[in-house]
């Protein structure tokens, strides 16, 4: 006896007189697929902590305090076909780091996704062994993304969106990640001082902005907003 996934338009298990075969998988009414010898996660979980999402885990609802999180996907290969939803539920200022199990990727080989505000959701399917985003909200800065202000050359990371920067008299260099660790977020770059010294913002390794091997900030209140995308950054905005 075949297993079915579960449809949740039609409410119940269809008899096999309404099923049409399409390959190894059969059609049916209203236009869902069934995979003989497959079934579907849908468990909710609350999560408070780092977490191995396992089967059959299909929406987590994860409380981050003020600490950030990270839940681990299962093997794309064991949910293939499968959904996974990741909410972040609290206002604490943690934020939610979603990353593939090892050999596992997302789309564009990305090896993590972040959900910082309160709300921000993303789903995600597996399919032939890859994680694909099909849904996301907020997953740009909001009010629990983090603000540095730094003064010397740095690099960003998690949980830092935004740097506003003060120089004094001497250049500093802002380097970017891979472009693909902050997939969806936007990153926010100024210079707020007077001083003589510019801020270079460089990407990582052979990675561009805009085509470029790096850009500069000369003037005081002069910013850029980095949007990243595969393994390039692009400018959004000068603010």
């Amino acid at each position: 006896m075949a297993e079915y996934i579960k449809v949740p338009r039609l409410g119940r298990r269809p008899s096999a007189a309404r099923l049409r075969r399409v390959g190894d998988s059969f059609q049916l009414p209203g236009g869902g697929v069934a995979i003989p010898g497959t079934v579907t996660a849908s468990r909710v979980t609350d999560v408070d902590n780092n977490y191995q999402i396992v089967f059959p885990d299909a929406i987590l609802l994860v409380t981050t305090g003020a600490a950030g999180k990270t839940l681990t996907l299962p093997s794309a290969a064991a949910y293939d076909g499968s959904t996974v939803k990741v909410r972040k539920v609290d206002t604490g200022a943690g934020f939610i780091q979603l990353v593939p199990t090892t050999g596992d990727f997302f789309e564009y080989g990305s090896t993590v996704r972040l959900l910082r505000s309160t709300h921000a959701g993303l789903t995600v399917v597996a399919k032939d062994g890859i994680w694909y985003d099909i849904t996301d909200r907020a997953m740009s800065p909001s009010a629990n993304a983090t603000v540095s202000a730094p003064t010397f050359s740095t690099t960003l990371a998690p949980p830092v969106t935004t740097a506003l920067y003060t120089t004094g008299a001497s250049d500093k260099v802002f380097t970017l990640p891979a472009a693909l660790t902050y997939q969806g977020v936007l990153v926010t770059i100024k210079k707020i001082d007077a001083g003589a010294g510019k801020v270079t913002i460089t990407p990582d390794g052979s990675e561009t902005i805009e085509n470029a091997a790096s850009y500069d900030l000369t003037t005081q209140h002069e910013g850029v907003i980095l949007l990243p995308h595969a393994n390039k950054w692009y400018i959004a905005a000068n603010v």
